[in-house]
């Protein structure tokens, strides 16, 4: 942890970062609010998966045309729709079942949604718990192939042996990425 906030602090521009556990957490400026810009398609994605007309049911070629880009390239085409699909009040409800609390979601230009740092890991530390069963493996997938033109960030410095599962945003001078990492 030193490290990295050594790391930040001669960086340029705000950074913030989070890790947690089940029990702790550490981060740098881990509450400062952000724009969630496309880190917040990670939740678009459980939250249409989530749905009762989705979750017991296997997934589609629409469906996966949809997902796919939205998560792998990040298409924020696809995002809109999505959030068109599950509204504003079912991301609030995940966002309470996750435990997160700065959240705020915008509707119509959701990249500006208000996010922090410590919310995403939050977010990310429950994210089995949060995604049908059925879907999982499917979501753990796409959120583990992103595209490399979209694995900036701290997706570089993966570790030796373990499988991130990451979604980074960008947009407006802010950015953001969430990761889940298993070994």
């Amino acid at each position: 942890m030193s490290a990295a906030a050594s790391y930040a602090s001669h960086r340029h521009g705000v950074i913030a970062f989070a890790v947690r556990t089940p029990t702790r957490h550490w981060g740098w400026h881990a509450t400062r609010v952000f724009h969630s810009a496309s880190v917040l398609k990670a939740m678009l994605l459980v939250a249409y998966l989530d749905l009762p007309s989705v979750r017991a049911r296997g997934l589609g070629p629409s469906d996966r045309a949809l997902l796919a880009p939205m998560i792998r390239r990040s298409d924020t085409d696809a995002a809109g729709r999505v959030l068109g699909i599950v509204g504003p009040e079912r991301l609030r409800g995940l966002t309470y079942r996750a435990g997160m609390h700065r959240f705020t979601p915008v509707t119509g230009l959701w990249g500006l949604s208000q996010i922090d740092a410590l919310d995403q890991a939050r977010y990310f530390l429950r994210i089995d718990s949060l995604v049908a069963p059925r879907h999982r493996a499917y979501a753990l997938k796409l959120l583990n192939t992103i595209t490399p033109t979209q694995r900036w960030g701290i997706a570089r410095v993966r570790p030796p042996g373990w499988r991130l599962y990451f979604k980074g945003g960008w947009g407006s001078g802010t950015a953001g990425s969430t990761i889940r990492s298993r070994s």
